[in-house]
């Protein structure tokens, strides 16, 4: 566009929104990029740990739950229970690292990173499958915390051998 001389045809003029979303998380509107009122963080993580003893119903829902699909999933081959199976461990492993429990977040991860690439027709896969939710029920009943300790490390173990040798 050509510039004829007149200023006012080649003014911009921004209009400044609300940011909705930084108002909903508690974040002062007219402060910098980032910030977050750091009441609002407290008043989350006393949320987060409010929840803290539902931790165990929670992971004992999701076991049960993972049974169930694992059972549909060996008889009909769904590839929808597949799916199921993948974000129930993927919510046991989130639900561990928000609470603290090293452990169960441990097979959380190594079952739904070993879930992308499960041949449900191979024994060998359904064997490591297997072994992952069983140590999970172990982790459970038995409330080890710590990723770490003498118990922790012969449940890893199993897995660890179940995958040499059924991979």
């Amino acid at each position: 566009m050509a510039n004829t001389g007149n200023a006012e045809k080649n003014d911009v003029t921004i209009f400044k929104r609300l940011n909705k979303l930084k108002m909903k998380a508690g974040a002062d509107v007219e402060a910098g990029a980032g910030f977050i009122d750091p009441k609002a963080i407290r008043n989350a993580q006393n949320s987060i740990d409010s929840k803290n003893e539902s931790y165990g119903d929670e992971i004992l829902n999701m076991l049960k739950d993972m049974e169930n699909i694992w059972t549909v999933l060996l008889e009909g081959k769904d590839d929808d229970m597949r799916v199921a199976l993948y974000h129930k461990s993927n919510h046991i492993k989130d639900l561990a690292e928000t609470y603290g429990y090293d452990l169960m977040l441990y097979f959380g991860k190594s079952l739904r990173e070993f879930l992308e690439k499960l041949d449900i027709e191979n024994k060998a896969h359904q064997t490591i499958v297997r072994a992952h939710i069983d140590v999970m029920w172990v982790v459970y009943h038995e409330k080890i915390k710590d990723s770490e300790d003498l118990k922790a490390q012969e449940l890893k173990e199993i897995v660890l051998k179940a995958i040499a040798k059924h991979s």
